[in-house]
C-alpha cells in the first residue's frame, strides 16, 4: 500500500517542489505537464487536486518540466530555450530545456499515459480555448479530450510548427490555454471538469459547436495588423490573429521573436 501523499504549500509547488508525483494507479491515467513556470495553472491545478480532490489524483501523474527555473527564476520562464520549442532538437538536446522535454518524453514513454494535459496561461486578451497538432486533428483521444474540455474553440498547428512541442513530440495530448487572470479561478473549474469527464469516460456535458482556427504561419512584425485587430476576429488581409497581445510576455513585445502571432486561414465548426 502507498504511504499518504504530502500536501506541499501552493509556494512549494511553484518553487518546483515536488518535481514530480507519480502515484496513478487506475485507468485512464492522464499527466499533467507544468512547462512554463512563469504561467502557473498547472501546479494551481495540481494544488487543488491535493487539497480538494485526491479521488483524482488515482488516475493523474504530474511533472514539473523546468524545476530548475521554478527554483531560482519562476517569472522568466526558462533558463536557455523555451521548453516547449526544445522536443527533439534537430542534431539533439543541448539546452537544460532541451534535456528536460527528452526526461518529460522518457517519462511519457515509460507511463503509458491515456491522456496528457499542457495547461498555459496567456497574457493576450482571450478567455480560453484548445490547441492541437493538426497531425492528431482526427485521432480519437484527442477528439474526446476536446469533447471533455467545456471550451469553445480549437487551435489546430501545423505539424512544421507543432513538431518542436509537446502537442507535436507526444500524444494524445492538449494545450488549454487561459488569460493568466482566469487561471486560478475558471481554469482551475474547467480543467478538474474536463479530468472528471475524462475519468468518467464521457463530457460531463452535453456536445456543443466548437469551433476550430487552421494555423498555417506567423504574422512578421512588419506587417503588425495594428492595436483595432483582435484575436479570432477576420482581419482585412485576410486572417484571424492567434495570440496576438501587447506588454511583456506579448510576442510583440519579444525579442526572441520575429512576429506579433500566429496567423489562421481556414475557419470550421463542428458538434463534439
Amino acid at each position: 500500500m502507498k504511504a499518504a501523499l504530502p500536501t506541499p504549500a501552493i509556494d512549494s509547488i511553484l518553487r518546483g517542489e515536488p518535481e514530480r508525483i507519480i502515484q496513478a494507479v487506475k485507468q485512464p491515467r492522464i499527466l499533467v505537464a507544468w512547462q512554463h513556470t512563469n504561467e502557473e495553472l498547472a501546479p494551481l491545478l495540481l494544488d487543488r487536486l491535493l487539497t480538494a480532490r485526491r479521488d483524482l489524483l488515482e488516475h493523474v501523474d504530474y511533472i514539473c518540466g523546468n524545476p530548475k527555473t521554478a527554483a531560482t527564476d519562476r517569472m522568466k520562464g526558462f533558463l536557455e530555450t523555451d521548453l516547449n520549442r526544445s522536443y527533439l532538437p534537430p542534431g539533439g538536446p543541448q539546452s537544460y530545456e532541451d534535456h528536460r522535454a527528452e526526461e518529460i518524453l522518457r517519462l511519457v514513454a515509460a507511463g503509458g499515459y491515456d491522456y496528457i494535459l499542457d495547461p498555459h496561461t496567456s497574457v493576450t486578451e482571450v478567455r480560453n480555448f484548445i490547441i492541437i497538432s493538426e497531425k492528431y486533428l482526427d485521432d480519437p483521444e484527442v477528439r474526446a479530450m476536446i469533447a471533455a474540455a467545456p471550451l469553445k474553440r480549437v487551435i489546430v498547428m501545423p505539424e512544421d510548427i507543432a513538431r518542436h512541442t509537446l502537442i507535436g513530440a507526444a500524444h494524445p495530448v492538449i494545450v488549454t490555454e487561459y488569460n493568466e487572470r482566469l487561471a486560478e479561478t475558471r481554469g482551475v473549474e474547467d480543467l478538474l471538469k474536463l479530468l472528471d469527464g475524462l475519468v468518467a469516460g464521457k463530457p460531463l456535458h452535453e456536445a456543443f459547436e466548437r469551433e476550430f482556427f487552421f494555423v498555417d504561419g506567423t504574422v512578421p512584425k512588419t506587417q503588425d495588423p495594428g492595436p483595432a485587430a483582435r484575436n479570432f476576429e477576420l482581419v482585412p488581409d485576410g486572417y484571424y490573429p492567434i495570440f496576438l497581445g501587447t506588454g511583456p510576455r506579448s510576442y510583440r513585445e519579444d525579442k526572441t521573436k520575429t512576429y506579433v502571432c500566429f496567423r489562421a486561414t481556414k475557419r470550421t465548426r463542428e458538434v463534439l
